[in-house]
């Protein structure tokens, strides 16, 4: 008995196969109990909850070919046991032995089914384990029959084949075990090590990273090896202090969003987005962090924002700008009427003459002013840059001065663009001044042009563009350069790093003003000590230049009107005053209207005939453009000059004024309103 105990421990123990020990205990037990066959099985569950028995040991008893076909078929699918209406599913459904000496009678079975050898006497016993089944046996057909004495002789070959039951689940659950934990740590290396989000595990209480995936590596741009010595502040830009504030948060699950800024391996800084979260492996807490690029999505909200910025900014200089240009060209206007009528030796003459050059001056702000507002009138031409910075180039190097050297690289074939060519050379000579304030000790202006098309991908780093054909033109100096916090700047009005006598503040962004109202975008380039690059890009047009024989100069003519009667309508009480002192001065008739409502009264109803109608462009109610359609329903060949400080209304197209629109910008010189005058009065003869 011990020794059949002792060979199926050291069987089980030592096979692979642990089927064998039950076989040989089978063995055993047949013979000791003097029975013809037998098996061991261990008691198994459906998910119902009806037991069933998987035979680990059955005798082979077949005794012709066909009993031993099905016998080797069943031991090779490995056999299980569902009929509970048997003597052996008696033991199974109830848990009780089963001794039967007239098997074939015994109201227990149910018959045996096709192939069973056949059955006289049959043994069946429960195998218990901690009170509960967990294995069976059955031997038949003892001579004699079988009684408690070989269940007692037997017990504890029993207990041994409940033993070895208990130690293969044991082992079936340990290898279960260690398969899904296989399984589970191969699916953690897929989702961790091949995902293309970019992860990395730390330890919160070092700051280590002790694991990282490859596209954290391919990020960072060291390898995974680096990176699992490295700590996360050698990473982070925050303070250590810092650091390990914010993953103490996500360590209690305080936060699990953040935002940082991360350093890469060539010295690169990049803004993250990072989800962290806490997880144990193996008792310890750990940090899963994700982490994101969003260094793009920055830039493009940065340039949402100062795009917004500028546009607020605008809003208010325009403004300011158009209510000041009113008042400006009433002392303006004021002061050329009191200096006309002074001699050049009255001791006030000279004061006068300061007052009017001061408003002069002022005149230069506020036209700036009005050009980064984009509340300036374009009058646009197609036009080839080539030729226009072709024209330049004298003017520019006088300039820029004789220690900078300046170079052009301008390509061949350049498309057209549609846009005011004065405009494009006050953005040009701008950006110029600029570029020689930035070289104080010489250096080179490079100014290039080129077609370029602006693609989708331009697209996702540069806000506010349309895609499509566009003709950039490319500033560059190799002067002393500007640092970011200066280059978020640079474009605002009255920004400026030079000294109080050296600029307003107005260059750049009069420049940026013509670029947004001329269609165009402008970007700039620049770091400390290597220069800076600004490129312009206006919309390319594919519509022919109409080259126009250049008109000649006015010639100079006496500030004296023929008497003709002009009609001003000006909603200003102050600039109306103006208009009827400097116009009666010059020897015009004059009539006042304060709004197209008042002019449409006097030509209508009071039979008023003007020999020209100043009006200003933008008034309540009526505006310029539908005060002279009216009247030119009845007087359709009207003469009209407008005058604004600024305008975007329909007749000039959203601050778009039509090339053959008379028109005057307020303020203006008196020189300039009697020149515009005699212009209209001379094409009408």
């Amino acid at each position: 008995m011990l020794a059949a105990i002792n060979r199926a421990q050291q069987n089980f123990i030592a096979n692979q196969d642990k089927n064998i020990a039950f076989e040989n205990l089978l063995s055993d037990i047949v013979a000791i109990t003097d029975s013809e066959y037998g098996f061991i099985g261990e008691v198994l569950f459906k998910p119902e909850g009806e037991p069933y028995l998987k035979i680990y040991a059955i005798s082979n008893i077949a005794w012709n070919d066909e009993t031993r076909r099905l016998y080797d078929k069943n031991i090779q699918e490995g056999l299980e046991l569902y009929n509970l209406k048997t003597l052996f599913g008696y033991t199974l459904s109830t848990g009780k032995p089963v001794i039967s000496n007239d098997a074939k009678n015994d109201p227990r079975s149910w018959g045996l089914p096709d192939g069973h050898p056949p059955l006289k006497a049959y043994l069946g016993l429960p195998i218990m384990q901690a009170g509960q089944m967990i294995a069976m046996l059955g031997v038949a057909n003892r001579h004699g029959g079988y009684s408690a004495e070989q269940i007692n002789f037997i017990q504890p070959l029993l207990n041994t084949i409940g033993q070895l039951v208990e130690a293969r689940r044991i082992l079936r659950n340990r290898i279960l075990a260690e398969n899904a934990l296989r399984e589970s740590q191969e699916s953690y290396r897929k989702l961790f090590e091949d995902h293309a989000a970019i992860k990395i595990l730390i330890d919160p209480d070092t700051g280590y990273i002790v694991d990282a995936n490859k596209a954290a590596a391919k990020f960072y741009g060291w390898s995974l090896e680096e990176l699992k010595q490295m700590r996360i502040h050698e990473i982070n830009t925050l303070p250590a202090d810092k650091i390990q504030i914010e993953m103490d948060k996500a360590r209690k699950s305080k936060k699990t969003y953040f935002e940082f800024c991360h350093r890469l391996a060539d010295g690169s800084i990049k803004d993250v987005r990072v989800f962290s979260s806490k997880i144990n492996l193996k008792g310890k807490d750990y940090l899963h962090s994700i982490i994101y690029d969003v260094t793009k999505e920055k830039e493009l909200e940065a340039q949402l924002f100062q795009s917004q910025k500028m546009e607020s900014i605008g809003g208010l200089a325009g403004g300011i700008a158009h209510d000041f240009n009113n008042m400006l060209n009433v002392i303006l206007g004021y002061g050329e009427i009191i200096l006309n009528k002074l001699n050049q030796k009255d001791p006030l003459y000279k004061d006068v003459t300061e007052i009017v050059a001061a408003a002069k001056r002022s005149m230069d702000l506020t036209t700036q002013l009005l050009a980064f507002s984009r509340k300036q009138i374009l009058q646009p031409k197609v036009l080839n840059v080539n030729r226009t910075l072709k024209s330049m180039q004298k003017m520019i190097e006088r300039l820029i001065g004789e220690d900078i050297e300046l170079v052009m690289v301008l390509k061949e074939d350049i498309y057209n663009v549609e846009t005011d060519p004065i405009q494009i050379e006050q953005v040009i000579m701008n950006l110029a001044v600029n570029a020689r304030d930035a070289m104080p000790f010489g250096g080179k202006l490079f100014i290039g042009t080129s077609n370029v098309f602006l693609d989708e991908n331009y697209l996702q780093s540069h806000a506010d563009v349309v895609s499509g054909e566009y003709v950039m033109i490319a500033v560059t100096d190799t002067g002393h350069g500007m640092d970011k916090e200066i280059l978020s700047h640079i474009f605002e009005p009255f920004f400026t790093t030079k000294g109080k006598e050296k600029g307003t503040g107005l260059g750049l962004a009069t420049v940026y003003g013509i670029v947004k109202q001329s269609g165009g975008h402008i970007w700039v380039y620049s770091e400390q000590g290597n220069g800076t690059t600004f490129k312009i890009y206006f919309p390319a047009t594919f519509i022919e230049p109409n080259h126009q024989p250049e008109e000649k100069q006015t010639e100079r003519v006496e500030l004296k009107g023929g008497g003709e009667h002009i009609l001003v309508v000006e909603d200003e009480e102050a600039l109306r005053g103006l208009f009827k002192a400097l116009l009666t001065n010059l020897g015009y008739k004059v009539t006042l209207a304060g709004n197209g409502g008042e002019a449409l009264l006097l030509v209508e109803e009071k039979g008023l005939k003007p020999d020209i109608v100043i009006t200003d462009v933008i008034m309540p109610i009526m505006s310029g453009a539908m005060l002279v359609e009216r009247l030119r329903k009845n007087m359709p060949n009207l003469k009209v000059l407008y005058m604004s400080g600024y305008t975007d209304n329909a007749i000039v197209h959203h601050g778009v004024l039509d090339a053959e629109t008379p028109f005057i910008q307020k303020p203006f010189t008196i020189e300039k309103l009697d020149a515009k005058i005699k212009q209209l009065l001379k094409a009408e003869k």
